[in-house]
């Protein structure tokens, strides 16, 4: 039970976080999300792109930063960024295929590297 308990508060924060760094990418590249419905949808894309990570075998999902902005091709889909490190190429082409299978992602740009350690 606690378990669950720290994951949910860690995939709450993840949202607050997501939902920050949408408005803080507004701010620097100056693209402006059109309406909130698609800033909250990016954020729930995050959210869910990050639960997705965290129930998956093998990874390290506490080492993957995940970023959603909203598509200019579709604006109900959202490009999603993958940062990071993981402990071999298997598990970074892993988290790509895992954000690529969550509802609403559009496009992922997997920038994980492979950890030297």
């Amino acid at each position: 039970m606690k378990k669950i308990l720290a994951n949910l508060f860690i995939i709450l924060g993840f949202a607050v976080t997501s939902t920050q760094s949408i408005y803080a990418d507004e701010a620097q590249t100056g693209v402006n999300h059109e309406t909130t419905e698609q800033s909250i949808s990016s954020g729930t894309v995050t959210l869910n792109v990050k639960s997705a990570l965290l129930a998956s075998k093998g990874l390290d999902s506490y080492k993957i930063k995940v970023i959603s902005t909203t598509s200019k091709k579709d604006p109900r889909l959202a490009v999603v960024t993958l940062k990071g490190t993981q402990k071999s190429k298997k598990l970074v082409r892993q988290a790509g295929n895992v954000a690529r299978g969550v509802e609403g992602v559009g496009e992922v740009r997997n920038l994980l590297k492979v950890s030297k350690d």
